[in-house]
């Protein structure tokens, strides 16, 4: 993927992008190479050797819906790992507006606020902080989303490890993402209360090869395990993940 787009310099990875998505393009690199810089300097000088790619749905090959970002490393990309963000908004982001707002209509003004698309509705695509942690704050939250992934879909750490997208009988994309509502929420109250030494400390448990197999990793085995050398934080919300 990403063959034939056209390339976007000045970055210290690799940047494609659709015809006509210049300016996107453009704002998801300078995002992305923000996060590069910053992970780099903190996990001891890592440089991965990765492409970003902003696709238009012509350009989009991949089972997931289009405007659902994602990562793949397989032998055939054109970099060990490529980054594939979308160009536009797509059904995928306007069935997660409609699915918020029918679970969660108290909170729907807020993500109106948040996301205008300067027509009267939502524009879930733009991703700086305030816009990242505010969608995943809403869906986190709403216990009627909870409610409905736990009597329609699935909810629980091992029900992921079966159904993740991908693999055989996967869940849906929308329930997918209600998962990464609560690790984005986690995520922030982890490096809130344990600093980003926590993420140091993760990043090693998980590299050290004698430490983490991942046919023995099951959540009995991996929050202890979290709590001793990564993070209390994290460790509690694996165990108590319901």
């Amino acid at each position: 993927m990403g063959d034939g787009l056209a390339g976007l310099a000045g970055y210290p990875f690799e940047v494609r992008y659709s015809s006509g998505a210049l300016a996107r393009a453009a704002v998801a690199a300078d995002l992305a190479a923000g996060a590069y810089a910053y992970f780099s300097g903190l996990f001891s000088g890592v440089a991965p050797d990765i492409a970003l790619i902003v696709a238009d749905e012509t350009d989009w090959l991949s089972r997931q819906p289009y405007g659902l970002a994602f990562f793949n490393d397989d032998a055939d990309q054109i970099r060990p790992g490529i980054l594939v963000m979308p160009a536009g908004r797509g059904d995928f982001w306007a069935a997660m507006a409609r699915d918020i707002r029918e679970a969660a209509p108290d909170r729907y003004a807020e993500l109106a606020a948040a996301y205008p698309d300067g027509q009267g509705g939502v524009d879930l695509q733009p991703f700086c902080l305030t816009t990242l942690e505010t969608l995943p704050t809403i869906g986190a939250e709403s216990r009627e989303l909870g409610a409905q992934m736990r009597t329609e879909g699935y909810s629980t750490l091992e029900e992921l490890e079966e159904h993740y997208p991908g693999g055989d009988d996967p869940m849906s994309p929308l329930n997918y993402v209600w998962f990464q509502y609560r690790w984005l929420r986690l995520a922030a109250e982890t490096f809130e209360v344990d600093g980003e030494q926590s993420l140091v400390r993760f990043w090693d448990c998980f590299h050290a090869r004698d430490r983490v197999h991942s046919g023995d990793a099951t959540t009995a085995s991996l929050a202890p395990l979290l709590t001793s050398e990564v993070s209390h934080t994290l460790g509690r919300a694996i165990s108590d993940w319901r």
